[in-house]
C-alpha cells in the first residue's frame, strides 16, 4: 500500500509579490505627498502671515509704550516713531553675563517655518527682515527717515521672503507686515530692493 500524500498549499506571499507590493505602495505614496506638496506650502505661508500680524501687534503696543508718534506726523526718525533698532536687545544678567531680551514678541514667532539655517547659532529672527536702521550707522544705505517719509504707514517694516523657489524667471512670494500693521503678500520681481516692497 502506497503512503499517503497530502499536498501542503502555500499560504504567504512569496519575495516578489511583497516586493510589487511595496513597489505599489512607495508611488502611490509619492504621488499623494507631490500633490499635497502645494497645501503644505500654503499653510507655512499662513504661519508666516500669522506670526506677522503678531509681531505688529507687539510693535504698536511697543511704539504706543514708548511714545511713538505717526508718520503722517512728519516724524521719521526711529526713535520719534517709537521703534527699536532689533526685535532683540542685550542685556547684563546679576553675574555679568550677557543675556537677550525680546522687544517685540517671542524667539518662536521670528522664525519661518521654511528658513533653514546654515548653522543652530544663526540668529533665531533671521528668517524675517526688519527694515529699521540708524542712518547715522550705516550711511551707505538708503535714508531711513527719507523712506518712511515717503512711504509713511505703508512702509515695509518686517517682511518674510522664504517662500520661494530659486528660479529667478518666476516672480517671487514676499509676505510683508507694513508700519501701519496691516500684513499684504505680494508677487514681485527679484530685482525689486526690499524698500520697495
Amino acid at each position: 500500500m502506497k503512503p499517503i500524500r497530502y499536498s501542503q498549499k502555500q499560504t504567504g506571499f512569496t519575495v516578489i509579490e511583497l516586493l510589487v507590493c511595496i513597489a505599489i505602495i512607495m508611488v502611490l505614496a509619492g504621488i499623494v505627498f507631490a500633490a499635497l506638496a502645494p497645501v503644505r506650502e500654503k499653510g507655512r505661508q499662513a504661519v508666516c502671515t500669522s506670526n506677522l500680524k503678531q509681531i505688529g501687534q507687539a510693535i504698536a503696543i511697543y511704539r504706543a509704550d514708548w511714545g511713538g508718534k505717526d508718520p503722517d506726523d512728519g516724524i521719521s526718525r526711529y526713535w520719534e516713531l517709537g521703534l527699536p533698532l532689533s526685535p532683540k536687545a542685550p542685556y547684563l544678567d546679576k553675574q555679568g553675563r550677557i543675556r537677550t531680551v525680546w522687544l517685540l514678541g517671542t524667539p518662536e514667532i521670528w522664525r519661518c517655518p521654511n528658513f533653514l539655517p546654515f548653522s543652530p547659532k544663526v540668529s533665531a529672527y533671521a528668517g524675517y527682515g526688519y527694515a529699521v536702521w540708524d542712518e547715522r550707522l550705516l550711511p551707505h544705505l538708503p535714508s531711513f527717515s527719507r523712506l518712511v517719509a515717503e512711504r509713511g504707514e505703508d512702509y515695509p517694516l518686517v517682511f518674510d521672503q522664504n517662500h520661494n523657489s530659486h528660479d529667478a524667471s518666476s516672480p517671487r512670494l514676499v509676505i510683508v507686515l507694513r508700519l501701519g500693521g496691516h500684513v499684504q503678500a505680494r508677487r514681485l520681481n527679484w530685482n525689486v530692493p526690499s524698500s520697495a516692497y
